[in-house]
């Protein structure tokens, strides 16, 4: 049979009759599902301020994307579907079947024995929305520590002014006659008082910790054990009275060779850590040699403090102190400091029947009794024991230290120390719930999954087709759509039909049928008591020629 010349050819095949559209927007689906998984893993604990537009608009619009363009791909699937099952043959209620389950979520549902592909993916696409919730959820605002590096602006000296801590009284030329200045009794003031060190204008927005330079000391310590024997007055009566020294605490400052200059305050700790009334006590000996050193500090809320979690031994030596002849009672204010709050003496003296009892100086002696040893007794004797009190009086010494280097540094012109820290804020940040991430993308990817099967058979279709009631119609053969080329697409079909005038309702038919439809004529001798109307002859419902056309009447049945 020859082809006509004019008209659209039956044209089948992979590429020609590919479903474009409908792959294009499955493959947007789940680029959609890649990019929500991509910020989220981008706004992990990021900063709020970072984001001009907030990570959960931006998943909205993802989600929102995917539902409109799984929809249409569904859509495209469903028009593949229905002209393939008409190809393939069979019943009206069959087509039907599937063009109702690829538009109603409720007809899928209700197809029972006959569920099919489309009804699957009509179900599916209609609860993958649900992902919009979920994407919601997977990112909200939390509180987190940032760390990063900041310049921290500090007023630390690192030289004091001559005779900033002491001065010697009278005509005396060595420490033992030293007095404090007032510069350093501010110190002290708010050293026994605990203040906190304020600065202005650090520049440190949270937590700081860093290194800055200060006056301070380089100690050098060394511990010897001595005999001590306590059991002698109890067993020779002759050293009844007899006190023996069991604890002692002593600060002084030496001078610096022959020269008459004052930088190392000396530490003499005299401790019995042994329980036995027979054994050993330590000689303690430290040398503080005032140097300039690299404290590690903390600035938190414009106020600076040591580290907390540091000692004496994580100052770092960065230099000497060269001290003249002017300035040897540099360092008397802090010796003499130490001296009052620190030295102290303990003597245990054997008093017979009622025992030993202990005879002191110093309130040191009492407070560094080991009374954990001592137990619920309460009691002091030979057995009892001291805690060393050298880390304390070495904390005092360097704290002492820093705040006067501070002191100094913010009464000075000099410019300040400007400090690279590790800053330690609380910051807001998005969180992400990868939990919610994975359920919402396997909603959009399932949605894919299930839309791909309906797209089967797409190569064995002749011509680009659409469900378009227009098209339909005219495949069923409708006289007001019969067209020169029934292989017509619907948009080439309504260049060629489209301005035929139409309308639905009561077609009467012109021609004179006395007897339409087999039915006997009226007897006008009988009266006829029937309530219903009956139509004119051989009328029809039906889309017709508008000259053809009648508004049907309420009650009228056509045959």
């Amino acid at each position: 049979m020859s082809s006509p010349t004019v008209g659209n050819p039956w044209t089948t095949g992979l590429l020609s009759r590919l479903p474009l559209p409908g792959l294009i927007a499955l493959l947007g689906v789940v680029g959609c599902a890649a990019s929500s998984a991509v910020i989220l893993y981008i706004s992990d604990d990021g900063p709020i301020h970072s984001w001009r537009v907030q990570p959960t608009v931006l998943l909205a619009i993802a989600s929102a994307a995917a539902n409109v363009l799984l929809a249409f791909a569904f859509s495209e699937a469903v028009t593949v579907q229905w002209w393939y099952r008409a190809q393939k043959g069979g019943t009206v209620q069959e087509l039907h079947r599937y063009w109702a389950c690829g538009h109603s979520a409720f007809s899928a549902l209700r197809s029972a024995r006959h569920f099919n592909v489309v009804a699957l993916g009509c179900i599916v696409v209609a609860l993958v929305p649900v992902n919009g919730p979920l994407l919601q959820r997977a990112s909200t605002i939390a509180s987190k520590t940032q760390t990063s590096l900041k310049p921290v602006t500090l007023h630390v000296a690192t030289e004091l002014p001559i005779a900033y801590t002491g001065f010697i009284q009278g005509r005396s030329t060595t420490y033992d006659s030293a007095a404090l200045t007032g510069n350093f009794t501010r110190v002290m003031r708010a050293y026994n008082n605990r203040t906190e060190i304020r600065l202005e204008n650090t520049g440190c927005d949270g937590v700081c910790v860093g290194r800055v330079n200060g006056v301070g000391f380089v100690p050098t310590c060394e511990m010897t054990e001595q005999p001590l024997n306590l059991s002698i007055a109890s067993q020779d009566s002759r050293h009844m009275f007899d006190p023996q020294t069991v604890f002692s605490s002593d600060v002084s400052m030496d001078r610096l060779g022959d020269v008459d200059i004052y930088k190392t305050v000396n530490l003499k700790l005299f401790v019995k850590d042994t329980p036995n009334c027979v054994g050993q006590a330590q000689n303690i000996t430290c040398h503080l040699v005032a140097s300039n050193v690299s404290y590690p500090v903390i600035v938190k809320n414009n106020s600076v403090g040591l580290d907390p979690a540091s000692s004496i031994e994580d100052d770092h030596f960065v230099a000497p102190i060269n001290l003249d002849i002017n300035d040897k009672t540099q360092f008397f204010g802090v010796a003499l400091a130490l001296d009052n709050r620190f030295k102290s003496s303990g003597q245990l003296t054997y008093h017979g029947a009622v025992g030993h009892v202990l005879e002191t100086n110093g309130s040191l002696t009492h407070e560094y009794v080991d009374w954990d040893q001592v137990g619920v007794s309460r009691t002091i004797d030979c057995n009892t024991t001291w805690k060393s009190p050298k880390e304390d009086i070495l904390a005092a010494a360097r704290e002492i230290m820093f705040r006067t280097s501070v002191e100094a540094g913010m009464a000075s012109s000099n410019e300040p120390q400007v400090v690279s820290a590790t800053q330690e804020a609380p910051v807001t940040v998005y969180k992400s719930h990868y939990l919610y991430l994975a359920l919402a993308m396997g909603f959009m990817l399932l949605g894919v999954l299930v839309v791909i099967p309906s797209l089967w058979g797409w190569w064995e279709l002749g011509r680009k087709s659409t469900l378009s009631p227009i098209e339909t119609a005219r495949a069923f053969s409708a006289p007001a759509l019969s067209s020169r080329d029934p292989n017509a697409s619907a948009s080439d079909l309504l260049k060629e039909v489209g301005e035929r005038p139409v309308r639905y309702g009561q077609v009467v038919a012109l021609d004179d049928v006395p007897n339409p439809g087999g039915r006997e004529p009226p007897n006008p001798d009988i009266p006829d008591h029937t309530t219903e109307p009956s139509p004119p002859p051989s009328t029809r419902l039906a889309m017709a020629n508008p000259n053809q056309v009648e508004t049907p009447t309420a009650g009228f049945k056509f045959f």
